[in-house]
């Protein structure tokens, strides 16, 4: 086995194009993970595509995303992917219920329990040491595809969660139109902050809404001037496109 330190950096080509593929797939299933790294890998993988580089390097850095659907079609397995099972096998199981209460570990254990044993049946029926199959997929392989799809719908419904129960707590706990005293959600700027009248969308979402201390910063406590129900709609509004935000999130890296 020759050191990879030893050789060039076009014989080590294949070695660098899986390390940064490798870092891009991280960062999808780790948004939080490589804030500023992973900013600094893209210049590199852009930079290192320019006609230059790229003649000095003798290769590219850049690689496709190893994906499921490609890796199971060039295995002869596609099939899976419109097996019911793969449903079952691939949900994720919430320790809460939409409401954010505990679920009994009773319960959890046995979702924990059948989703194992769909996921048994799928490598049993698909791979290629199954019986009768068609299929070049060791059961390794099979069983990274299918936690690979399992990880990605973990990550979403892992943040969407928290998204739907902040939703259902406004909408359980505020009414848009009535506010009961001592929990409005009306603000009114301090100091000489001003609140400024509603623009013809309904709302003043411009400058104009922080106020005059925005711009002087000369005043504390809240700069923005907005009503209960405008507050309301504001906050609704947020916490719909930080959902739809967070449910494609991982299209983004």
């Amino acid at each position: 086995i020759t050191s990879i330190a030893s050789l060039t950096p076009k014989q080590n080509a294949k070695f660098f194009q899986n390390i940064f593929e490798i870092g891009r797939r991280n960062k999808v299933l780790n948004p939080s993970k490589m804030r500023g790294t992973y900013g600094k890998l893209m210049h590199l993988l852009q930079d290192a595509q320019s006609p230059s580089i790229a003649k000095s390097l003798g290769f590219t850095l850049y690689k496709d995303l190893v994906m499921v659907k490609p890796f199971l079609e060039m295995r002869g397995t596609s099939s899976i992917l419109d097996d019911e099972r793969l449903i079952g096998a691939t949900m994720f199981i919430p320790t809460r219920d939409e409401y954010g209460n505990i679920i009994d570990r009773s319960i959890v254990n046995e979702r924990v329990r059948r989703k194992k044993d769909l996921v048994d049946e799928l490598l049993d029926e698909y791979s290629g040491s199954g019986p009768g199959s068609g299929s070049t997929i060791t059961r390794e392989e099979l069983l990274l595809c299918i936690d690979s799809i399992s990880d990605a719908i973990a990550v979403v419904e892992s943040n969407v969660g928290p998204v739907n129960r902040m939703i259902y707590l406004l909408e359980t706990n505020f009414d848009q139109h009535n506010k009961e005293k001592g929990f409005s959600l009306e603000l009114r700027g301090s100091g000489n902050s001003f609140s400024s009248p509603s623009n013809r969308y309904g709302g003043g979402y411009g400058f104009g809404a922080f106020g005059s201390s925005f711009l002087s910063r000369d005043s504390s406590g809240p700069t923005l001037s907005h009503s209960h129900s405008t507050q309301y709609t504001f906050v609704w509004q947020s916490l719909h496109l930080w959902r739809e935000v967070q449910m494609n999130m991982h299209r983004l890296w």
